[in-house]
């Protein structure tokens, strides 16, 4: 059923104070992708990696619609109820892409983990002047970013910008993204599943078409569908996957013959591996589909408008892109049919934008990202609290007395470790 707007306020001023008075639940983790919209991106990734492996933990899913598929034994929470409340104030861990509620409190203990979801081409955080025109928006973003104890990098690039997209200098966990691992450990089950459930047929390849998004509630298809249909329908089929902001605003064309649309999938990575070819423009997908060393060609149509008049960009395209810069359909197509030379062309490219922005990919990111904050950072949080513990029993207890003390206390355990 769901929440209303009246309902949802009453929660939060009333049911959400009384929660953060509970204990912390120490081995309860919350999971939030995109503001609830799917169980998707780095916080899907290293769910499942947790779920897999590490039972002991109990995981919870913060959803826009509780009916959202989710792998797993993870409890979904719809976002605004009194249980999104309760999970929200006593889960020890967050694990976010996006940014927490403006009523959220963090308490002592409670640990927020910045997956991020995606590094960006275009301008990004406080570098997007027009976006926070006041030194108070400004703060708004400096202060979310506080509460923030890890971020993951997916290369040196993010890791040396996290300051100034937002303030932020805390811990960079040099991991990689979590949902790149399957990029190196690609489940053909799945595949073949995918591609059946899409109706994709087995005699012909795929072109992924993934752009960014320019208006946020609409979209205007600039790819012309039926001469790419013309021109390549009987080697390819074209899957389109539009950005999650224009998604509901576009209805994919499908003709179940060559068009076909991969809203459904959650997991955009998981099209990577059924793809020969991916068409994009300025979309973050470029950085993680590299890691694939397959071809990508970039269908840059509105270049000079997007990079000066939009937003910015952080490297030129047209010199860096691991791809074929193209501006019209039929450059597209003609980028396709050379297709074989991309390696040749690309190949070097590739490498060196790859050693750039991906610098800490690997097969084991989520596994990384378990070891240094669930083992690691919790034996390091175990310390500190001992170390603040001992400072106040020596601010208490007279200096011979701690001595004498401390000094049992160790000569019991030796001969408790002499007796086994």
């Amino acid at each position: 059923m769901e929440i209303t707007k009246e309902e949802r306020k009453l929660i939060r001023e009333r049911v959400y104070p009384q929660y953060l008075k509970e204990p912390l639940r120490d081995n309860c983790i919350a999971f939030e992708s995109l503001w609830g919209r799917k169980c998707n991106c780095n916080p899907a990734a290293l769910y499942e990696y947790i779920d897999k492996n590490h039972p002991e933990y109990e995981c919870v899913w913060f959803l826009n619609d509780t009916d959202t598929e989710v792998n797993g034994r993870g409890r979904k929470v719809a976002r605004g109820s009194e249980e999104y409340y309760k999970y929200l104030a006593t889960a020890k861990y967050l694990v976010y892409n996006n940014n927490l509620p403006q009523t959220f409190r963090k308490r002592d203990g409670q640990i927020i983990i910045q997956t991020m979801h995606g590094t960006p081409f275009k301008s990004f955080g406080l570098d997007v002047e027009e976006e926070f025109p006041t030194e108070e928006d400004k703060m708004k973003v400096i202060t979310r970013s506080a509460l923030w104890d890890y971020l993951i990098a997916q290369g040196e690039f993010t890791k040396n910008m996290a300051w100034r997209w937002f303030r932020y200098n805390k811990t960079v966990l040099e991991t990689g993204y979590p949902r790149t691992d399957v990029i190196y450990d690609t489940d053909e089950t799945q595949v073949s599943q995918i591609r059946e459930s899409l109706g994709l047929p087995d005699d012909k390849k795929v072109i992924l078409y993934a752009p960014t998004w320019r208006e946020m509630d609409g979209f205007d298809m600039q790819l012309g569908l039926e001469q790419m249909k013309e021109a390549l329908s009987d080697e390819y089929v074209l899957l389109v996957r539009l950005h999650y902001f224009v998604a509901e605003f576009y209805p994919v064309p499908e003709d179940g013959e060559f068009i076909y649309d991969a809203a459904g999938v959650a997991k955009i990575e998981d099209l990577f591996a059924l793809s020969d070819i991916l068409i994009t423009d300025y979309s973050s997908v470029m950085f993680d589909y590299a890691l694939t060393r397959k071809p990508m060609i970039f269908f840059a149509y509105d270049l000079e408008d997007y990079t000066e008049k939009t937003r910015g960009s952080y490297f030129d395209i047209a010199t860096e892109a691991p791809g074929a810069l193209t501006r019209t359909t039929t450059e597209v197509i003609e980028a396709i049919r050379n297709i074989d030379r991309h390696s040749e062309i690309n190949g070097q490219r590739i490498e060196e934008f790859c050693r750039k922005y991906l610098t800490y990919e690997n097969a084991c990111s989520s596994e990384q990202v378990f070891r240094q904050v669930f083992v690691e950072g919790r034996k390091s949080a175990k310390a500190a609290a001992g170390d603040k513990i001992r400072h106040a029993v020596k601010r208490i207890v007279p200096r011979r007395l701690y001595s004498k003390v401390r000094k049992a206390i160790i000569r019991t355990l030796l001969s408790k470790q002499k007796n086994k």
